[in-house]
């Protein structure tokens, strides 16, 4: 599956410690070569259509397109600011 990172969730990968940032998207990039495998940090979220992924305090919230064969990035930030 393709993965690809919405501007705004760039922007927020370049504002977070690099050690954290590579983290996250190394786990995205897992998540996207298998998609229905078992993700320990992935969760389908109950109040939006799509998932989340989480490492540390940081959150991923990212749609799975089987269909077109990709994974969108939607949205990248710190626990308590993700789900507003």
């Amino acid at each position: 599956m393709q993965l690809i990172v919405s501007p705004g969730a760039v922007k927020a990968f370049r504002k977070m410690p690099q050690k954290d940032a590579e983290t996250l998207l190394g786990k995205l990039q897992k998540v996207a070569d298998a998609p229905k495998g078992k993700h320990s940090a992935a969760k389908q979220m109950t109040d939006h259509p799509g998932f989340r992924l989480r490492h540390g305090d940081w959150r991923a919230v990212y749609r799975l397109d089987f269909d077109a064969g990709r994974m969108v990035v939607d949205r990248v930030g710190k626990r308590g600011e993700i789900y507003r």
